[in-house]
């Protein structure tokens, strides 16, 4: 792994007003990670409200342009893995392996969507309660401003693979990466909006997950969240308390391997 750091100027999308940094630390001996801006709770209001002024237009845009824009964003990905992998390389500490399997996942993902979207996104006629007398006709609608949390085990996976089948159907979406992979996430949407996204379809923000996290559910429509299980009781909670939907990918099983030289007092603060 290279000295070669992380850096970049801060993407207009992300909305950190704080004048405070976060600066993560790679596991890689020698990488530098620029620093990330911090939100405040206020840059969450203005992130949602920019994202809910933008939905109205963008689910009236033609099903069509909303497929181009992720045909276009899985050929950029896969134009860019090698930039991308060595970012999530150095903001994780994974194999080179493990980190194309990221970008590849989330390019299947967008093909996926791409050429299944008429199909999920079209009208669906069922019989009513009377058969031949009734009918009914349900119509995919989409459920406004999406609130995004994602963890920092697999920052571009995560972040990407919840946005893409929300801003494809019709929805705007906020998201809330995890501090110390920011960079993967920041970008996984400069390439989006590379391949044709809609200016303020698609905001972040950035800080503490029980600050900016919490800030975020308490103003969305709709929350997806992946963390762990105690974390996902407290985001589920607060979700039905405003009776918003919520989608819940929960862990905390995995193992773990600690080596002998690992900086136990750094974890125990």
């Amino acid at each position: 792994m290279s000295t070669t750091a992380i850096s970049s100027q801060s993407p207009i999308f992300l909305y950190a007003t704080s004048g405070e940094f976060s600066r993560a630390e790679s596991p890689f001996l020698g990488v530098e990670i620029a620093p990330t801006p911090i939100s405040t709770q206020a840059d969450v209001t203005t992130a949602v409200a920019v994202a809910r002024s933008a939905q109205t237009t963008w689910s009236q845009t033609s099903l069509n342009h909303r497929i181009a824009i992720l045909d276009r964003y899985h050929d950029l990905i896969l134009e860019h893995q090698d930039e991308l992998a060595s970012i999530i390389q150095r903001e994780t500490g994974k194999a080179r392996s493990h980190a194309v399997e990221e970008i590849l996942q989330v390019a299947m993902v967008s093909a996926y969507y791409a050429k299944n979207a008429k199909k999920f996104l079209s009208p669906d006629h069922r019989s009513g309660v009377l058969p031949v007398l009734t009918q009914v006709k349900v119509i995919p609608a989409p459920r406004g401003v999406v609130g995004i949390i994602s963890p920092w085990n697999y920052p571009f996976t995560l972040s990407m693979c919840d946005i893409l089948p929300a801003v494809l159907a019709g929805n705007t979406v906020v998201l809330r990466p995890d501090e110390q992979t920011m960079w993967s996430a920041i970008r996984g949407l400069e390439l989006l909006f590379e391949a044709g996204m809609t200016a303020d379809v698609v905001t972040m923000v950035s800080g503490p997950g029980p600050v900016i996290g919490t800030a975020l559910i308490d103003k969305v429509d709709h929350v997806c969240f992946t963390g762990s299980t105690a974390t996902g009781r407290i985001v589920g909670a607060q979700a039905g308390a405003r009776l918003i939907g919520v989608s819940l990918e929960l862990g905390g099983k995995n193992p773990m391997i600690v080596c002998a030289d690992a900086n136990l007092e750094k974890f125990l603060d």
